[in-house]
C-alpha cells in the first residue's frame, strides 16, 4: 500500500469543504484580498534547539491564549552569540533537522477551544517533513466523519 496525498491548495480546500484561515501581516494586501485574515499573534520561542522550543511552547499553553487561539510558532532562531561561530549555518537547516522531534510533539497535541490546545501550528521549511500530514490529523480530530459523510481526506491511502 502507498500512501499518496492530494496538494493542498486554497481552492481545493474550499471547493471540498475545507475550512482554511490565511492570515497575512500586510495590512495592505488584507485590505485587498477579503480571504486573508489580518495578522494574528503567535508564540515564538526564539530559541536554537527543539527541546527548549517546545519547553517554552508548553510554558506558554499553560498560560493561556491570546485573542483565543493558540498559535504556536515551531522555527527555530538564534540571537548573534549562537550565529556568530555558526556562518555556515541556517535557520533552514536548524529547523529541518529539528522537525522528526518537532512533529513527534505536533501529533501529541490536542485541537481545539480548551486552555491548553493548540488551533494553529505555523512554520518554514515543512515541504520535507510528515508537518502537514500532522497537523491535518489534528484537525481531523475536531470533525467526526458522520458530520460530513463525503468530506474526502485529503490523505488518502490508495494501491498503485
Amino acid at each position: 500500500m502507498l500512501l499518496f496525498q492530494v496538494v493542498p491548495t486554497l481552492q481545493h480546500m474550499w471547493a471540498h469543504g475545507y475550512q482554511v484561515i490565511v492570515s497575512y501581516e500586510d495590512i495592505l494586501q488584507v485590505a485587498l484580498h477579503a480571504e486573508l485574515w489580518p495578522a494574528i499573534p503567535y508564540w515564538w520561542g526564539n530559541k536554537t534547539t527543539a527541546k527548549k522550543l517546545i519547553w517554552y511552547l508548553e510554558l506558554r499553553k499553560r498560560g493561556g491564549r491570546p485573542g483565543g487561539l493558540f498559535v504556536a510558532g515551531i522555527n527555530l532562531t538564534g540571537d548573534l552569540p549562537y550565529i556568530l561561530p555558526r556562518l555556515h549555518y541556517s535557520i533552514k537547516k536548524m529547523t529541518l533537522r529539528a522537525l522528526p522531534f518537532l512533529n513527534r510533539w505536533i501529533k501529541k497535541q490536542r485541537p481545539g477551544a480548551e486552555k491548553d490546545c493548540i488551533n494553529i501550528i505555523a512554520g518554514d521549511f515543512i515541504e520535507r517533513s510528515n508537518f502537514v500530514r500532522n497537523v491535518i490529523s489534528l484537525n481531523e480530530k475536531l470533525i467526526p466523519k458522520e458530520h460530513f459523510p463525503n468530506m474526502p481526506p485529503l490523505l488518502s491511502s490508495g494501491k498503485t
